[in-house]
């Protein structure tokens, strides 16, 4: 599949074989109608815009079996207002090339292009990602996931997952246990 300047891709999948989407084209899983995932079964190479909605918990995501690579000005364009998870998954591959840019990132999220193994293995996600996080930063995203936070539930930076008293962030400060004995 080839999308030119000006062409948009919109759909499921999953779809078979490579795709390009040229500067100026844009892939869409959902378009304007619902949030969607797009399956690609082999590679993807993005000059142009992956537009990914985002409504309420649920974000528009691309699962790449092969490459993912970002090439020219390929960017993450981020779509929506109602934002209320901690971590989102916005692509997942094979493998990760080339450099992004991210428009429309939101408020207190951090850029992630990859999960910590033990973190993703125990929240069934895939260490090969792309991700929103909200926390204070990609450091504090990192800590959290490898600390044995729940996500959503106490991964926050103001939760206290222990009880203690003691949030999440001066655990992540002061580098202890935010599920220990205090």
């Amino acid at each position: 599949v080839q999308v030119n300047s000006g062409g948009r891709f919109i759909g499921s999948g999953p779809i078979a074989g490579e795709v390009t989407i040229a500067g100026g084209g844009t892939i869409e899983p959902s378009g304007t109608t619902t949030i969607g995932t797009m399956i690609l079964d082999g590679d993807l190479n993005l000059a142009g815009t992956f537009k990914c909605a985002i409504s309420g918990g649920l974000i528009d995501q691309l699962d790449v079996a092969g490459d993912l690579e970002f090439s020219g000005n390929g960017t993450i364009q981020i779509q929506g207002s109602t934002i209320n998870s901690d971590l989102y998954v916005l692509a997942t591959y094979g493998s990760l090339a080339g450099a992004r840019t991210v428009s429309n990132r939101p408020a207190g999220y951090s850029l992630l292009t990859s999960l910590p193994a033990d973190f993703a293995a125990a929240n069934g996600l895939d260490v090969n990602s792309i991700s929103l996080c909200k926390n204070i930063s990609a450091a504090y995203c990192h800590w959290a996931m490898t600390s044995g936070l729940s996500l959503g539930s106490n991964d926050g930076v103001g939760d206290d997952a222990n009880g203690d008293g003691i949030p999440n962030i001066a655990h992540f400060a002061f580098d202890t246990d935010p599920l220990g004995d205090g």
